[in-house]
C-alpha cells in the first residue's frame, strides 16, 4: 500500500473521529499510533514486520494527523484561507523533498535501529501539534476576558 492510498483509505475514518470527538483528539490519537509504529520499527526482526509497523501503523497515524491539520487551518483562517491551506500543504511537499536525504544520512551514521529511534522522536512532535489545536471558542472566551 502506498502512502497516498493509505491516506485515502484512512481519511474517512479520520474524519469520523474528528466529527465524533475533536480535531485535537484525532491528532493526538494519530500521533500515538504513528510514534508507536515508528518506534516498533526500530526493533523488528525482518522486513515483513517492518511492513506492518512502519507502513500500516505509521501511515495510519500520519493519516490521522494530516487531515485534522488541514481542517484546523481551515477553521482558524477566514481571510486568505486558500493561502493558509496552500502553505500548510506545501510543507508536506517540502518535507517529502528534504527528508529522504536526511534519513539516508542517518542510516549511514546511526544504523537501522538508531535511525528509527530518532524518527520516532521526530514523529512524537505530533503530540505538540495536537496539544496546540485549541477550539476557537476557547480563544474567543480568553480574549473576551482580557477586555
Amino acid at each position: 500500500i502506498k502512502k497516498q492510498e493509505l491516506l485515502s483509505i484512512a481519511a474517512p475514518l479520520s474524519s469520523a473521529v474528528c466529527n465524533r470527538y475533536s480535531v485535537r483528539f484525532a491528532t493526538i490519537l494519530g500521533s500515538v499510533v504513528c510514534t508507536l509504529g515508528v518506534l516498533l520499527s526500530a526493533f523488528v526482526p525482518d522486513i515483513y514486520y517492518l511492513y506492518f509497523t512502519y507502513s500500516i501503523l505509521g501511515g495510519l497515524g500520519r493519516a490521522f494527523t494530516y487531515s485534522p491539520g488541514l481542517v484546523i487551518v481551515g477553521e482558524y483562517f477566514n481571510n486568505r484561507r486558500g493561502l493558509a491551506v496552500g502553505l500548510a500543504t506545501s510543507g508536506v511537499g517540502l518535507g517529502s523533498f528534504t527528508f529522504p536525504p536526511i534519513v539516508e544520512m542517518m542510516f549511514n551514521e546511526y544504523g537501522f535501529s538508531g535511525t528509527f529511534l530518532i524518527l520516532s522522536a521526530v514523529t512524537a512532535n505530533f503530540f505538540v501539534c495536537g496539544a496546540l489545536f485549541r477550539p476557537l471558542e476557547l480563544h474567543r472566551q480568553l480574549m473576551a476576558g482580557d477586555r
